[in-house]
């Protein structure tokens, strides 16, 4: 039975230095001044949020270098009734200037290529890149350079490069985590204002506030269908697309040591028992332990980070140096950055079944711990959707729980009992 998958730690031999794969400063000695500060007023980049395009030279789509990076973005994510991809990965050439003007368009856009080929890519690489930096790929210091707004308003761009095809391939692998960071924070952020571009029901969110001391952003149409002094659920009820959201606190909760994977599923289990039921006489929701469960722990930080991917790049957020327990075994933990503020939180992903009937689907959980007001919360996001696709609303779900915010100055009458 596995409670959570974290990631495996590299050793010391087979990681990839911090240095070797950049930081703003060689970013910008790379490619000059980027684009994206306020007052943008360029053309949007085109393009899904789900879609990485891969710009190679057509000879090179089946080489070790174009494996890697299917590999990296293209692998599937476990933790879905299905195995879904983390990306749809397309390649694109270009022949000319105006197929190349026409690939700098996109959202989001990888250039690939060793420079010790001759075609169109690298030529490309070689005519953006500085002597120091061109020097320092063949040396194999640096390889990837991800951009944020280089050409076009909303737009990543990772630019790969090394001495060779293996070389390159070696160190994608080797940085998955690093490589991918980035790309999955700027996809959270898109998400978000997707989600809440057509309407937002602020009025929930602020009577969670006031009543309750925390709130989340609420999509515009979701019905409140239980309340009570602990517990709150929320459905959004379509034909073919069920799904829910479901809350419980605890107030003056003094042990964040207990919070283990184990003790997240178990709390969520007999939540679920109580709040979750089915159709069917004693039939609820509950984990589905036969699957893929990872808890994953998020680590707050203000930066949106453009400061490269380190060549520790095993563990999820080892970006730029060592996270400690990041990515280690032992630790039972994987470290995401999002965000800011003083919260401990931790984000499960996995899967529900219903007990007696044959449903199931897909959740993401949020597990929070605010140390100043000493209140646990759990705030879960669940789907039952036969036949869609799951990727794109799980990803929603994760942006839509990173809006959770709670008042640190917050007195219940349990705690001032306690007092």
């Amino acid at each position: 039975m596995q409670f959570f998958k974290p990631r495996k730690a590299h050793s010391a031999s087979n990681r990839i230095h911090p240095s070797t794969v950049f930081g703003v400063l060689l970013g910008l000695i790379f490619f000059g001044l980027m684009g994206g500060c306020d007052g943008d007023y360029r053309q949007l980049s085109t393009g899904a949020i789900d879609e990485v395009f891969v710009v190679m030279d057509s000879t090179a789509w089946n080489s070790e270098t174009a494996e890697a990076i299917r590999e990296v973005f293209g692998g599937g994510i476990t933790t879905l009734p299905a195995p879904e991809p983390r990306y749809r990965v397309t390649f694109r050439e270009f022949r000319t200037n105006k197929q190349l003007e026409q690939v700098k368009q996109l959202r989001n856009v990888i250039f690939a290529a060793p420079l010790d080929q001759d075609g169109n890519t690298a030529n490309f690489i070689r005519s953006i890149t500085s002597d120091d930096v061109e020097n320092r790929i063949l040396n194999n210091e640096s390889f990837a350079f991800p951009l944020r707004n280089q050409w076009y308003r909303d737009q990543w761009t990772l630019i790969l490069s090394s001495s060779g095809d293996e070389q390159l391939a070696d160190m994608i692998r080797r940085s998955e985590q690093a490589l991918l960071e980035g790309l999955q924070e700027l996809e959270l952020q898109r998400w978000e204002q997707e989600v809440f571009r057509r309407a937002e029901q602020t009025e929930i969110s602020d009577a969670l506030w006031s009543d309750y001391g925390w709130s989340v952003r609420m999509q515009h149409d979701y019905v409140q269908t239980v309340d009570t002094t602990d517990v709150v659920v929320f459905r959004r009820y379509l034909p073919k697309n069920n799904r829910w959201i479901w809350a419980w606190w605890d107030d003056g909760f003094q042990t964040p040591e207990e919070i283990t994977p184990e003790w997240i599923h178990a709390k969520r289990d007999s939540v679920m028992q109580i709040y979750i039921r089915g159709d069917r006489e004693g039939s609820y929701v509950t984990t589905e332990y036969r699957r893929d469960l990872v808890t994953t722990q998020l680590e707050w930080n203000d930066d949106w980070s453009e400061d490269g991917v380190g060549e520790s790049g095993g563990g999820e957020g080892e970006k730029g140096g060592d996270r400690g327990s990041a990515g280690d075994e032992s630790s039972g933990w994987v470290t995401s950055r999002y965000g800011n503020g003083s919260l401990i939180g931790f984000e499960t992903l996995g899967t529900w079944r219903m007990t007696q009937d044959f449903m199931g689907g897909a959740f993401v959980n949020f597990t929070y711990f605010d140390p100043q007001s000493e209140r646990l919360f759990m705030i879960e996001y669940s789907q039952f959707a036969p036949g869609i696709s799951k990727r794109r609303f799980i990803r929603q779900f994760q942006a839509m729980g990173r809006t959770f915010r709670s008042d640190p100055n917050w007195q219940s009458s349990k705690q001032d009992g306690m007092n």
